[in-house]
């Protein structure tokens, strides 16, 4: 994505589905971005209801690593403006995990989106190698009941010719 001029740009990750009452996702992706620190920046969000509405994703969950490091500035007519974002230089790709809950439900769309202001934009932001995973319990098995051997006689000795 690449800033113009006190715009908005969004890249969205398809529906994916989790289990209800499961155990919690982990969204892993890798980022770099060059933008005009405080003033342009990126953020990723969350939908629950299959992309109608959007929330930032920390109102779902927190960074493991590579989070938001700054605050985008109020003036010059942002779309961001007051929110924490990633902002300035990430000097190269930086690899970003985040911890979800899932109590909310099976349809979520990720959306990461860019916000530039109406001045001087930087080279942009580039995401790639996105994984959403979800690690499950194992399920406890019965194990099947022993069997037991009928005990068998001891052959008695034959008799020696």
């Amino acid at each position: 994505m690449i800033p113009q001029s006190s715009e908005i740009s969004s890249l969205f990750r398809q529906v994916f589905s989790v289990i209800e009452g499961g155990e919690p996702v982990q969204v892993t992706f890798r980022n770099n971005f060059n933008l005009q620190d405080g003033f342009d920046g990126g953020v990723l969000e969350l939908s629950t209801d299959g992309g109608n509405t959007f929330q930032d994703i920390l109102t779902f969950g927190s960074f493991v690593s590579g989070g938001y490091h700054g605050t985008i500035s109020n003036c010059c007519g942002n779309p961001l403006a007051g929110r924490e974002a990633w902002t300035g230089n990430s000097s190269g790709f930086i690899t970003t995990m985040v911890n979800l809950g899932v109590t909310w439900g099976p349809n979520m769309v990720l959306r990461w989106r860019m916000g530039s202001d109406n001045n001087v934009s930087g080279e942009g932001w580039r995401i790639d190698t996105v994984a959403i995973t979800q690690c499950h319990k194992p399920v406890p098995t019965t194990p099947p009941p022993l069997r037991t051997s009928r005990p068998r006689p001891t052959p008695a000795p034959r008799p020696s010719p």
